[in-house]
């Protein structure tokens, strides 16, 4: 049978792009300052957001064109990646809440993201081809007093042969435009554990939907101006490798 319109069935790509982030902000909605109390002091740190992952996602977006979902408020409030039942998915001191304000945390901050995310991923894969869910992070460099040797991390299901496939090429995309950057897969986390896309591919059930997360190095955004910027061309020029049609036909929408 014939491969529909746009479809790279046997190729190594993606047809439709899609960006989420998750951990983009560190703003906190008023009524939970008080119950956020001392940690308050984290929110311009890591433990409050993603440094660079918000200025990325919104660049990527811009350059293809493509759908976007920002997180509003900081992951001190509520953990968008991690589901529901974890029982990190509130912050430190949200935790400590009762039971009825921990839930109203969750269905008025937590659950409506994931769900517009997973509604435009079902629209979007009414279309024929691979549809590819790029989720922006950014870690530490050092964590407990260990460097992390790479600059950029990307995550993925290894039971999943089409995203193995693409974490591969698309490592192999960067470091062909720049091979000072040192790109692994499955680190500093493992793309098939506790996080939104793992739930999201048990939810839509679709081979042609492909779910990679991006961990990039804060150092880039924080130290390396120039390298960060840098970064963002060769990351952008890599998809753009494999994308194919991707930027011409959202851009057509």
């Amino acid at each position: 049978m014939k491969p529909p319109a746009g479809s790279r069935r046997g190729a190594v790509g993606f047809d439709q792009l899609l960006l989420s982030c998750e951990h983009a902000a560190n703003a906190l909605p008023a009524r939970w300052a008080q119950a956020l109390g001392a940690d308050a002091r984290w929110l311009s740190s890591h433990r409050g957001y993603d440094p660079g992952s918000a200025e990325i996602a919104r660049r990527c977006a811009r350059h293809f064109g493509a759908p976007l979902h920002l997180a509003r408020w900081t992951r001190l409030l509520c953990d968008l990646n991690r589901d529901p039942g974890h029982p990190q998915v509130l912050g430190t001191a949200m935790r400590r809440l009762p039971t009825a304000q921990r839930q109203q945390i969750l269905q008025r901050y937590h659950q409506p993201y994931r769900k517009q995310v997973e509604e435009q991923l079902l629209q979007l894969l009414k279309t024929p081809g691979r549809l590819l869910h790029l989720s922006l992070h950014s870690f530490t460099p050092r964590l407990q007093g260990i460097t992390r040797p790479c600059e950029l991390g990307i995550m993925y299901d290894p039971a999943r042969s089409a995203e193995a496939d693409l974490a591969r090429a698309l490592r192999q995309q960067v470091q062909a435009r720049d091979p000072r950057l040192r790109v692994r897969l499955n680190y500093p986390y493992r793309g098939a554990s506790i996080y939104f896309q793992p739930f999201l591919r048990r939810r839509l059930r679709n081979r042609r939907y492909l779910a990679l997360q991006l961990e990039i190095n804060q150092k880039l955004p924080r130290r390396q101006t120039q390298r960060w910027l840098r970064f963002q061309q060769v990351l952008f020029d890599s998809l753009a490798a494999l994308g194919g049609s991707a930027r011409s036909r959202q851009a057509e929408r």
